[in-house]
């Protein structure tokens, strides 16, 4: 896998991090207020279950429902302070012993300082991050991934698909792509890849993107 490049993403560039600062927790497109449909899909095949990190969390509209329906532990992480602000200001109200939240760039080096070393997850969610990195930076996400989730463990993932047709979407991924670079090969295997929609605020048809949902076992 070093080195590859997904000369076959269409469309777009990867957004800055200046973008999520700037947006996120303050109305950017994926904040629905609610979980993306996928994700109630998820939940009701029993899919979230033990320890369950969601990576690029923003407002934790996603990781509510999975900490509230299911038999879980959610860590929810994100890079941008305005968006767990606002998570912290929605559950002052509220006693959850279930689930936690963390300022943290997946792309820096854990630590020993950092509450996830040596943390190994039984499933990682990914809710529409992994278009957003440069192939650079994919590749550094991809090692990240490895060392969070347990051998067995489940990484679900949602992201924009080359079937979407809006132009001003970010990064498209084809079916190509995500099957070379969870390859078995590369340490992992993929259980189910099928056509989903999300959910945005977007002016686009019917507010709903079409993406990917894929689940990827770790060897």
């Amino acid at each position: 896998m070093d080195g590859y490049k997904m000369e076959t993403i269409l469309g777009g560039r990867a957004p800055t991090q200046q973008l999520f600062h700037k947006q996120s927790g303050a109305g950017g497109a994926w904040e629905i207020h609610g979980p993306q449909p996928a994700i109630f899909k998820c939940v009701d095949q029993g899919l979230f279950h033990g320890d369950v990190l969601d990576i690029g969390s923003g407002v934790e509209d996603n990781a509510q429902y999975i900490a509230t329906h299911s038999n879980s532990n959610v860590i929810c992480i994100d890079m941008v302070p305005l968006a767990l602000q606002v998570t912290k200001a929605h559950l002052a109200n509220v006693s959850e012993s279930n689930r936690q939240f963390a300022l943290v760039n997946i792309l820096e080096p854990t630590d020993s300082s950092s509450r996830l070393y040596n943390h190994l997850f039984d499933v990682i969610l990914d809710s529409n991050l992994f278009h957003c990195f440069s192939d650079e930076h994919r590749l550094v996400y991809m090692e990240r991934l490895k060392q969070l989730v347990k051998p067995n463990g489940l990484y679900i993932q949602l992201v924009f698909s080359e079937k979407e047709t809006c132009t001003d979407r970010p990064k498209r991924i084809r079916q190509a792509d995500i099957e070379q670079l969870f390859s078995q090969q590369n340490g992992w295997y993929i259980e189910s890849m099928e056509d989903v929609f999300y959910d945005t605020t977007a002016n686009i048809i019917d507010g709903q993107g079409r993406v990917y949902l894929t689940l990827v076992g770790r060897i």
